[in-house]
């Protein structure tokens, strides 16, 4: 079988040849170079870049290194990509792989699998594992981000981590921050230390005779986990989630404004989505009684042999068709803050 070179190919094939080789002539001019395109160990700023299987800078360099392994011990100015890129000193750039090491504060951006920088960071970290040891400026976007020194700019993942103070946002299904010093933390569970907010609420509502819940994220927007009972209904219980926020408006009354959506416990669900504006008093510095008016709507499978389940009770009522209800009603709860 013929196989046929496209000549544009061939050209810009013979073109690079020629290209690297004048590198690799000049090399010789420094002591102990080795410039093979497998393995390159060069000096303190070598003037080409370096392409091959494993590539070594023994000082600074500005430029690009491609390859499996790359390896600077001091500072970088560039771009480094291959399966391992690792920079010893500063870095200021882009690293692409699959692990992106940097010992001491990079200015640009990691992409790979596994991103860490052992000092400070401004840029972007976009990986499956994001870390960077001392304060972050800018987004890391990955399952894991951590930033332990604080952060100012924003997280974005499954998990996200802050030991110190956070000036931007975390959003994904497990956000922990030391405080928050401005921003949301908005996420599934979403933990602050200081100046954080979590609760157990116990009450009553339209739709259910007893609601159980437990709220946890900061004071302007909570997240809440959801279980509530109703005797009359086929499948008594259901069960949701919920977002909140509470907002002080004097030392004993606040506007608690909250949507929740929650499920009935069998195959084929009937889903009720509530919409509250409740107003809080504080009974003691830890207590609080919630109540206020309520719009719901209920919602049934078109597979549900199931009637549409019914209010305990409303203020108003109306039914749309066989699946679809709307109901107005209140609910009172009390609210029992663990910090």
């Amino acid at each position: 079988m013929k196989v046929i070179i496209p000549v544009h190919l061939a050209a810009a094939a013979v073109f690079m040849l020629l290209f690297f080789s004048s590198f690799a002539q000049n090399a010789t001019t420094y002591k102990g170079t080795i410039y093979t395109f497998i393995v390159n160990k060069v000096p303190d700023h070598f003037p080409a870049p370096l392409v091959g299987f494993v590539n070594m800078a023994q000082g600074s360099q500005t430029g690009a290194q491609i390859g499996f392994l790359n390896q600077n011990q001091k500072n970088i100015n560039g771009t480094q990509i291959g399966f391992v890129n690792n920079v010893g000193g500063y870095f200021n750039g882009s690293q692409i792989g699959f692990v992106n090491l940097s010992r001491k504060y990079v200015s640009g951006v990691q992409t790979g699998f596994v991103n860490l920088c052992n000092d400070s960071f401004t840029g972007a970290q976009i990986g499956f594992v994001n870390v960077v040891k001392d304060s972050m400026v800018g987004t890391q976007i990955g399952f894991v981000n951590a930033a332990t020194k604080g952060l100012k700019g924003i997280q974005f993942g499954f998990v996200n981590i802050s030991k110190n103070g956070i000036a931007g946002s975390q959003i994904g299904f497990v956000n922990i921050a030391d405080s928050m010093r401005q921003g949301i933390p908005l996420g599934f569970v979403s933990i602050v230390r200081k100046g954080g907010f979590s609760a157990f609420e116990i009450g009553t509502s339209t739709l259910f005779l007893s609601t159980l819940s437990y709220k946890i994220g900061i004071p302007t927007l909570y997240t809440s986990v959801i279980l509530s009972f109703n005797p009359s209904y086929t499948n008594q219980f259901a069960y949701g989630i919920g977002l909140g926020s509470m907002i002080r408006l004097n030392k004993t009354f606040g506007f608690n404004p909250e949507a929740t959506i929650q499920n009935s416990m069998e195959q084929h669900t009937q889903m009720f989505s509530t919409l509250a504006s409740c107003f809080s008093i504080r009974i003691t510095p830890k207590t609080l009684l919630v109540a206020g008016p309520s719009v719901s709507w209920i919602h049934k499978d078109s597979r549900s042999g199931e009637t549409l389940y019914k209010p305990t009770y409303s203020l108003y009522h109306y039914s749309y068709n066989y699946r679809n209800d709307l109901t107005v009603g209140t609910q009172v709860s009390l609210r029992f803050k663990l910090n």
